[in-house]
């Protein structure tokens, strides 16, 4: 989340400041009502197996896209920039999460 928000605030250097407070609230909130919804998820009181993984990328699909509009809304770059963006900033960070906190070996 700090890398995203360096690299949306250094692109979001604009003359109003409340562009920037918008840009970051919308993407901050996105996170936040994924987080709330996969949490569950995270504690296996999911829909079993398949449904929990379908679920899961419907969610990853909608994300990437809610974040890739608000980008293209507030940066006003062409659609396919915007989605490199994203989802170059969310493998940015789940390589960091992945590099910080590896995954138990089972």
């Amino acid at each position: 989340t700090a890398i995203v928000t360096k690299i949306l605030w250094h692109a979001l250097e604009l003359p109003l400041p409340l562009s920037a407070l918008m840009t970051l609230t919308a993407v901050y909130g996105s996170n936040v009502l994924i987080n709330l919804v996969t949490w569950p998820l995270s504690f296996g009181h999911g829909f079993g197996a398949l449904g929990s993984e379908i679920l899961a990328i419907v969610l990853a699909v909608w994300f990437t896209a809610i974040v890739t509009k608000i980008l293209w809304h507030a940066l006003e770059l062409p659609l396919p920039l915007s989605a490199l963006m994203t989802l170059t900033g969310i493998f940015v960070s789940g390589w960091i999460l992945i590099t910080l906190f590896p995954l138990p070996k089972s």
